[in-house]
């Protein structure tokens, strides 16, 4: 016999709510099914996963949310996982878009303040595990950079924080 439990969401912000916006988000109904012993309950909302999964291909990061959700591609679809990640795809390639754009500013930024083999290493470094903190002498033994021009290395990794 299975049994049917609801669980009921909402959101709520402590930003207030300053020209007419909402400080809590619509409920949303969490249905879990309870099958019988030893089977493992099934969670059934497909907008539930389909949002986490937007949420979680953003990084979490409300730019990225809104230009997924606000796509003027013609194919976008939110209908399965795949679709979500074809249309954020779209938004990074699609030179029309402001993402795009955006990035390609962010990047010709970059290369204007790194461009040399030094910076383009540390740029790669720092890149490859963008969570981790790097000790300057991490960096200076990566790029195989001379320790009399270390007051050169701050300047360069300064430059990165702008």
């Amino acid at each position: 016999m299975v049994k049917q439990r609801f669980l009921f969401i909402y959101l709520k912000d402590d930003g207030g709510i300053l020209n007419g916006g909402k400080d809590c988000s619509d409920i949303k109904t969490l249905t879990i099914n309870i099958l019988p012993q030893n089977d493992a309950p099934l969670i059934f909302n497909a907008k539930i996963l389909y949002s986490l999964a937007i949420n979680v291909l953003s990084q979490s990061k409300p730019y990225y949310i809104s230009s997924i959700i606000e796509s003027d591609w013609p194919e976008c679809d939110f209908s399965t996982h795949s679709c979500i990640v074809k249309t954020f795809a779209n938004e990074i390639v699609d030179k029309t878009t402001e993402l795009h754009r955006t990035w390609m500013e962010h990047i010709e930024s970059t290369i204007e303040k790194v461009n040399d083999i030094y910076g383009k290493k540390s740029l790669l470094i720092l890149s490859k595990d963008r969570d981790k903190e790097y000790a300057r002498d991490e960096i200076m033994n990566a790029i195989e950079w001379p320790v009399e021009k270390e007051s050169e290395l701050q300047k360069k990794l300064q430059q990165f924080r702008n």
